[in-house]
């Protein structure tokens, strides 16, 4: 895998390191490499990087039935849940942008 640095980006910042050129290659890069170490916690439940994985490809897997890919937006709306993860990354996973709604909003915010 090719390592590229931040730097000549727009925003000046520091040469960091980045280890994948896109949000769903990091994560899978960072599964292959922490496996069964702690990625989220939810009161005494404990999911490894790879159960994330797990879960971010059952729910690309579920996305892709319904027709999403590359480019689609997805909306996702659910209280504060261990699944959020999954079901963000599986969209990740699949070239599509997901986007949080808020339980609070109204008819008018969403649309």
């Amino acid at each position: 895998m090719e390592v590229t640095t931040s730097e000549g980006y727009a925003s000046g910042g520091p040469g960091a390191e980045m280890v994948a050129p896109n949000l769903a290659l990091a994560f899978q890069a960072t599964a292959d490499r922490l496996g069964d170490a702690t990625a989220t916690l939810s009161g005494d439940s404990k999911t490894s990087w790879s159960q994330l994985r797990a879960q971010a490809r059952a729910a690309a897997g579920g996305l892709a039935s319904l027709g999403v890919g590359k480019g689609d937006t997805v909306a996702i709306m659910l209280n504060n849940r261990e699944e959020f993860m999954g079901l963000d990354l599986g969209a990740v996973t699949l070239g599509a942008v997901p986007f949080s709604i808020y339980q609070t909003s109204s008819p008018e915010q969403i649309t």
